[in-house]
């Protein structure tokens, strides 16, 4: 598979990388870190737990011969590996849990992550590991599958399934039933929060990225147990996250309340057996050579790249033991078919039109962009976000996830309502964080906070981290009403906005994006016939494809 090949090509090149943020000084109190605003320049108070998941791509790199790779029984790798597994093995609480963003937080994504990762490098290296240290590892995996038998963390389902994950790998290198069992309840529990449309959630809402990648841990659960009876409902939500998948094969990220583009390449190799469109993905991705971007959002920061390279090797080697079985026959991508198609996920809170020669995308839970698409891979894709508005030392926009936004479909009209809301961020303050650092020096007080949290969590609308989405409880200061025309071989928007308090048309932004260019901003004053404040704007679009490029063909402004 030419992607594939680009990617653990990047893999490889990155090792050197991976090497330098390991404390690699056997006589430091933290050798084998690999966090090195921990262990080298203090800027974090703990280490993350997570970053330790670098062993099991340098133990893949070590024991298989990858295409093109230059580390095939390298003896540095090993070291590595044996380093980062004893801080791993001194870095877990004596109830079997771990840190990861903070101290004391004990964090289920820590323990299933790692215990996966662990799992797999332990039955890789098998007999290349030291005695002791093999034993030392497979001890605290006990205690992390201890740990996480008796929790659970739907509130973010992807976590129940690296659980499930962890548990059956665990089960498969301690030989235990109990284990495989536990997996196998967490798999039930996934399914039994599944909703209508096919998606599991998210801090309470829909992300397709993580859709992806709650598929790709279940899968991999199925795989070390060799029970495969629980896949029907994980083809259904691969093949729901596909309605979001780009055709260029990057996902539509804004449609989801914590932003992430992840597009699993290893569920789509294992279920090109049982979905067309991971059948289609498994054409594309064996014939097209991607860039940079369709993979950076996993291997594009320190952070990511230690957590996650070891994916292109795991999908390359699934790809090897996959690409003898029959494939179901393939078809396009939902946003590749070209039959006129209006097709509305209320849940989700976005819909998917297609017509002859174009798709697109209208996202009502993220404040109504419209996303326009060529249809083909190679056309570009373009985004009517919708506005801003310089408002006092800061700006206000409809772009907010918040899945309470409905739309109505009409006549070929889309009609969405969209509050016009305050750009605020979530910063934690200094005071929250020293009553986290103090609740957090107890097992008590430590899920206490996190249950409070993940309440905050879901009141802001926002996953707190890794996240820079707007919060959208913040002050409303108007609205707009958005009609999308889908008829004819055009796309116009008809916009209404009513703003509380007038504002000069200067301070108003036309806002817009594209893959390749990001968000763009253009003063509505350009086209407007007067330049009085306003409270009231009507603005109208019509978009126009070409056969390569989305035009805005015309557009008028009247305040």
């Amino acid at each position: 598979m030419k992607d594939l090949l680009e990617q653990i090509a990047f893999v490889d090149g990155s090792i050197e990388r991976i090497l330098w943020q390991i404390d690699r000084d056997p006589l430091s109190p933290t050798h084998g870190c690999a966090h090195l605003a921990f262990w080298r320049d203090k800027t974090s108070d703990v280490a993350d737990a997570r970053r330790q998941e670098a062993m099991l791509p340098l133990a893949l790199l070590y024991i298989r011969d990858y295409p093109g790779s230059r580390w095939h029984g390298d003896p540095r790798l090993k070291s590595a590996v044996v380093a980062l597994l004893k801080f791993w093995v001194k870095s877990q609480y004596c109830d079997g849990s771990f840190d990861e963003w903070y101290a004391g937080e004990r964090a289920y994504a820590a323990a299933a992550f790692t215990t996966f990762a662990v799992s797999m490098t332990l039955l890789e290296m098998h007999d290349n590991l030291p005695h002791d240290i093999s034993e030392a590892g497979r001890k605290a995996i006990g205690r992390s599958a201890d740990w996480l038998c008796r929790r659970n963390d739907l509130f973010k389902t992807n976590h129940q399934a690296v659980g499930a994950a962890a548990l059956a790998w665990a089960g498969k290198l301690l030989d235990t039933t109990r284990y495989r069992q536990q997996a196998k309840k967490k798999l039930d529990s996934i399914v039994a929060v599944q909703t209508t449309e096919g998606w599991f959630p998210e801090v309470g809402a829909m992300d397709p990225g993580y859709t992806f990648l709650t598929v790709e841990y279940a899968t991999a659960a199925m795989d070390a147990l060799g029970d495969w009876s629980q896949l029907a409902p994980f083809i259904r939500a691969f093949d729901f996250a596909c309605e979001l998948l780009k055709p260029n094969l990057s996902v539509c990220s804004e449609a989801g309340i914590c932003k992430n583009p992840y597009f699993s390449r290893i569920a789509a190799i294992r279920l090109a057996e049982h979905s067309s469109f991971a059948s289609r993905t498994w054409d594309r991705l064996s014939e097209e050579t991607p860039d940079f971007s369709s993979y950076a959002n996993v291997l594009g920061d320190d952070l990511r790249l230690l957590r996650w390279a070891f994916q292109p090797l795991v999908a390359y080697d699934t790809w090897q033991a996959c690409r003898t079985r029959k494939r179901i026959p393939s078809k396009p991508l939902p946003l590749e078919g070209i039959q006129k198609e209006v097709k509305i996920f209320p849940e989700a809170g976005f819909v998917r039109f297609n017509k002859v020669s174009a798709s697109g995308i209208v996202i009502a839970a993220n404040g109504g962009p419209v996303w326009l698409f060529g249809g083909n891979a190679h056309s570009s894709s373009f985004a009517d976000i919708g506005y801003a508005f310089q408002s006092g030392d800061g700006f206000a926009t409809n772009m907010c996830y918040d899945k309470t936004i409905g739309c109505r479909y009409d006549g070929d009209i889309l009609s969405l309502l969209l509050p016009i809301v305050r750009v605020k961020k979530f910063f934690p303050p200094f005071w929250a964080r020293v009553l986290l650092r103090f609740a957090c020096s107890t097992t008590i007080g430590s899920r206490v906070a996190r249950g409070f949290i993940d309440f905050i969590r879901g009141l802001k609308g926002t996953p707190v981290n890794q996240s820079s989405g707007n919060i959208s409880g913040s002050e409303c200061l108007g609205e707009i009403r958005r009609d999308v025309l889908l008829g004819g071989e055009t796309i116009t928007l008809r916009d209404d906005i009513s703003l509380r308090h007038s504002l000069s048309l200067s301070s108003c932004l036309a806002l817009s994006c594209t893959d390749e260019d990001g968000m763009q901003t253009k003063p509505l004053q350009e086209s407007a016939t007067s330049v009085a404040d306003v409270a009231r704007i009507s603005v109208e679009k019509i978009y126009a494809h070409d056969g390569k490029v989305w035009n805005l063909s015309s557009s008028a402004v009247k305040v």
